[in-house]
């Protein structure tokens, strides 16, 4: 192991290979004072390396936690930025989502604004038809507490009620204060009932204004339920006054013609343009038993005589042959219990008439004038043999026109038969004698002139 001595001296002569303008011949005293020297510059070098490192390793203890510090600075600033660049992510996907919604909102709006010129369309075509429409077009609401209003009514409602849309959209009172009150009680029952079983709404009753003009009205809705209670009826109201007594003339009209058709002998007919019957008044039961409907939709020839059907044909296709053209026939008619009567028909075309459309017959029972016909012919064949066996001139006269003579007459005044017919009496008689032979037969003279 060295001594300090020898390594003193070996740093020595290192420091004066290094520093070789030192390199002289020393004696021991001056190397050790030399070493002394070294010694004392060491500790000093020592020292100083101490304070320097002492010093350099607080500034770099610092600079190191600086960094540290830095380091965490960076990192907090890179994690700030990470969530900056999170956030602007974020941000730029809310923005996209903003976007979006935007441009959602825009497409919207202009399907809004569509949708707004649609219903605005279809409002305006909606109050153009309901001005249109002879009556109010409405909403009528009941609420639960028993009041009512018009949501929606056309301005038709001042003709039929006498009030504005606005005075009843929030208050129904001034359309019922109109109500007839006769009618009032069966009007709001009518309603009531409707509502409890969500049934059409349909009625007909009256309204008295002040100036006291009564109108007829029929309403005709329909109801649903509400959320809340109310119903709510979409309908219509329209003003049947005219209509009602136009219906009420009629029937009466009909009745009137029903009880003369009824009372008179010939019962009318329609026969259409294929033969089957459309019309039969209601008398044809009292002449020939039938009811009408038994009649109606079968064939007119069904009920005449076998015997007469050909004739019958004959003359209803000739009169098929000439609009209005008319044509009068007897034949037999079967009656409802199997029997015929003879009758008396009188056919019309009326197939271009729109009220008949078809034709037109009226006939009656003529089995009384057969029987006097009967009875007139066997009394006028006793009475020709009579006359013609008479030696005096015989005239049968009608309305002072011959309609017959016996051959004596004939004989005596030289007329054939035929010459007399049509010949008024007074042509036999000298101008000079007629107005006495006038006047005697007015006075009912029976003794001879």
């Amino acid at each position: 192991m060295k001594s300090k001595s020898e390594i003193l001296r070996q740093q020595a002569e290192a420091i004066l290979q290094k520093n070789p303008s030192r390199q002289v011949s020393l004696t021991e005293g001056e190397m050790l004072k030399l070493v002394h020297e070294l010694e004392v510059h060491q500790i000093e070098l020592q020292l100083l390396l101490e304070t320097t490192g002492e010093e350099l390793s607080f500034e770099i203890r610092e600079k190191a936690k600086l960094a540290d510090e830095l380091l965490i600075a960076n990192q907090e600033l890179a994690f700030k930025n990470n969530e900056k660049s999170d956030l602007a992510n974020e941000l730029g996907i809310a923005n996209i989502e903003l976007q979006f919604q935007n441009n959602e909102k825009e497409k919207w709006a202009d399907e809004l604004t569509h949708a707004n010129k649609l219903i605005s369309i279809q409002r305006d075509r909606l109050e153009e038809i309901a001005s249109l429409v002879p009556g109010v077009v409405y909403q009528y609401r009941l609420r639960p507490d028993g009041s009512s209003c018009f949501p929606y009514a056309s301005d038709a409602i001042n003709h039929i009620y006498r009030v504005t849309p606005d005075e009843v959209r929030l208050d129904a009172g001034k359309v019922f204060a109109n109500i007839h009150p006769d009618d009032h009680a069966e009007v709001v029952n009518s309603i009531h009932t409707s509502a409890k079983e969500l049934s059409p709404w349909q009625h007909e009753y009256r309204v008295k204004f002040d100036d006291g003009t009564i109108r007829i009205l029929f309403g005709n809705a329909l109801p649903q339920r509400e959320v809340g209670g109310s119903v709510l009826w979409h309908g219509f109201i329209t003003d049947i006054t005219e209509s009602k007594l136009a219906r009420k003339q009629l029937q009466d009209s009909e009745a009137r013609y029903s009880s003369m058709i009824s009372n008179i002998s010939d019962v009318i007919g329609i026969m259409g343009a294929d033969g089957n019957m459309t019309y039969k008044s209601a008398n044809i039961e009292k002449f020939f038993g039938w009811f009408p409907e038994e009649r109606i939709g079968t064939s007119g020839f069904a009920t005449i005589h076998p015997d007469d059907i050909p004739k019958v044909q004959n003359v209803f296709s000739s009169l098929l042959g000439e609009d209005n053209s008319v044509k009068t026939l007897e034949f037999r008619y079967q009656c409802k219990d199997g029997s015929y009567k003879p009758i008396e028909l009188t056919a019309s075309n009326q197939l271009n008439n729109p009220a008949i459309n078809g034709v037109l017959l009226n006939y009656r029972d003529i089995s009384d004038r057969k029987i006097i016909e009967a009875n007139l012919e066997e009394i006028s064949e006793k009475y020709r043999g009579l006359s013609e066996a008479s030696f005096e001139a015989i005239f049968i006269s009608e309305k002072g026109v011959c309609i017959e003579q016996n051959l004596a007459a004939e004989l005596m005044f030289g007329y054939t038969s035929e010459e007399a017919l049509t010949r008024y009496g007074t042509d036999w008689i000298v101008p000079e004698d007629r107005e006495m032979v006038m006047n005697n037969i007015l006075s009912g003279i029976q003794e001879p002139y």
